[in-house]
């Protein structure tokens, strides 16, 4: 990406990719309920899933900061950054590395869950950047009673296999990060990380160019993909 000023390209390709990871949520979410059935509710009404541990990848952060951006809302933007930072300490204190084996990643999500801090992203309960929200909520669909919501390690909340979905946002990330960085031979892998630290990526895409993308990654710059300060 040769331009001086290469915010638009970076979110045209940035929406681009979100388009197609949000189709194919789509044709996904329309199996599931025919697997399934219909989800047992369309708005949350406890705040159970929103307080939930959630990955997110850059093309996803960077739809998300342009939102914030264009919106002025640089309170919710420092809110979700700042609670990225929090849950990157997490991983890191927990010497948790990609790819997160479920036995370890589970422990960290249980101990987020417990702690019951809403995503910075709720605006009176419900999400303020709901149509370009991560694939990881997207396709959380519960089929299980409301009243049997809590932990999703407790073992009362049945949900659908959202692994299909998960594993296209990893391979369109890719992608994403190959098309706006020169990494050689070697296709980079997108490392899913905190939703905030996702944001803070977006940010410095957007505001400084791949450059910045790259110093995170190079761990030249603190948190990068290994959430190493």
């Amino acid at each position: 990406m040769k331009s001086k000023n290469p915010a638009f390209q970076i979110l045209r390709l940035a929406r681009k990719t979100h388009h197609e990871i949000k189709n194919c949520v789509k044709a996904w979410r329309q199996r599931a309920t025919k697997e399934n059935g219909k989800a047992s509710c369309s708005r949350c009404t406890k705040p159970f899933c929103c307080s939930q541990f959630v990955l997110a990848h850059a093309f996803e952060g960077t739809t998300i900061a342009w939102a914030l951006m264009q919106r002025n809302d640089k309170e919710t933007l420092k809110a979700i950054i700042a609670q990225g930072k929090r849950q990157a300490q997490m991983i890191l204190d927990a010497e948790c590395q990609f790819p997160y084996k479920p036995e370890e990643f589970d422990n960290i999500t249980s101990e987020w869950f417990v702690m019951q801090e809403p995503c910075a992203l709720l605006k009176d309960a419900r999400c303020s950047v709901y149509g370009l929200r991560p694939v990881a909520c997207s396709s959380y669909l519960v089929y299980s009673p409301p009243e049997q919501c809590g932990p999703p390690s407790g073992g009362l909340v049945k949900a659908a296999n959202g692994a299909p979905p998960l594993a296209a946002g990893i391979a369109l990330d890719s992608t994403f990060m190959a098309s706006l960085i020169d990494f050689g031979e070697d296709k980079p892998l997108a490392v899913p990380v905190p939703l905030g630290i996702a944001v803070l990526y977006g940010v410095a895409l957007l505001t400084e160019g791949p450059d910045a993308l790259l110093q995170f990654i190079r761990k030249e710059r603190p948190y990068g993909p290994a959430v190493e300060d």
